[in-house]
């Protein structure tokens, strides 16, 4: 297919049966998996790294430990095991919109022990 920008992207995972992503790297993140999701597809996984603690198994997709449990997620998500809605609905968690309260409450947390009004201030 080649270089897909963001629409065809859209596209591409909301026809999707699937995304599956048999990386062996640590990620710290896996952003492909949150817009999978708001595709509505499910994500096949491996069980580790960021995979393992965002990807719901049997929710928002499988995660995988072994080959046969990669062989078995595909087969259960062609079937429709994993509900589209489900997949939008966890994905929304992570929006800016829904993010942006939680890192300015840090950081004025953060900002707060600068000014010396930190752990042990109530307020």
């Amino acid at each position: 297919f080649g270089y897909a920008d963001p629409q065809a992207r859209r596209t591409l995972l909301a026809n999707a049966s699937s995304l599956f992503i048999a990386s062996r790297y640590s990620e710290p993140l896996g952003g492909v998996m949150f817009e999978a999701w708001m595709s509505g597809t499910p994500v096949v996984s491996p069980d580790w790294a960021a995979f393992g603690e965002f990807n719901q198994h049997n929710e928002t997709g499988y995660r995988c430990r072994t080959f046969q449990h990669f062989v078995t997620a595909l087969t259960d998500t062609r079937a429709g095991a994993i509900n589209p809605g489900i997949c939008r609905r966890y994905a929304m968690n992570y929006t800016l919109a829904a993010t942006r309260p939680q890192y300015e409450s840090y950081f004025s947390d953060v900002l707060d022990v600068y000014n010396k009004q930190g752990w042990y201030t109530l307020k």
